[in-house]
């Protein structure tokens, strides 16, 4: 998973970025801070604070036995929870659970692939092309 995003906000409420609901897993913006629920377990702080009306770009790399958080290019964090895309609820984006959720700013170049990467990520520098 790979997207730009600019939070207009970066206050103590929980603003889901995205995820598939109904706990299986999820990706919020709380307190400065990225937050990973997978599989709705307790949750993986990411390292780097996220300041409001700043750009970043975040990158979420599977490799079969670990998940790990790039923030900008720069490891983030790191767990061993693997995602599991059941079927059971839908993929949302700037929504939650709870009317409290929404995500406040600007989400951009939303990609989900399969495809592997190595530890040294590089951010895009340019728009993805179809």
């Amino acid at each position: 998973i790979s997207f730009f995003f600019k939070p207009e906000l970066s206050d103590a409420t929980w603003r889901m970025i995205l995820g598939k609901r109904l706990g299986q897993y999820n990706l919020y913006l709380q307190g400065g801070y990225l937050k990973w629920f997978p599989n709705g377990s307790n949750s993986t702080q990411l390292s780097i604070p996220i300041v409001a009306n700043t750009e970043y770009h975040v990158a979420i790399v599977c490799d079969g036995t670990v998940t790990k958080f790039y923030i900008n290019g720069q490891y983030a964090g790191s767990t061993s929870t693997m995602i599991t895309a059941g079927a059971s609820s839908e993929f949302v984006i700037g929504y939650g659970d709870y009317g409290s959720e929404y995500f406040k700013g600007y989400i951009d170049e939303l990609r989900i692939t399969t495809s592997t990467t190595t530890d040294t990520f590089t951010v895009p520098t340019t728009a993805y092309t179809s």
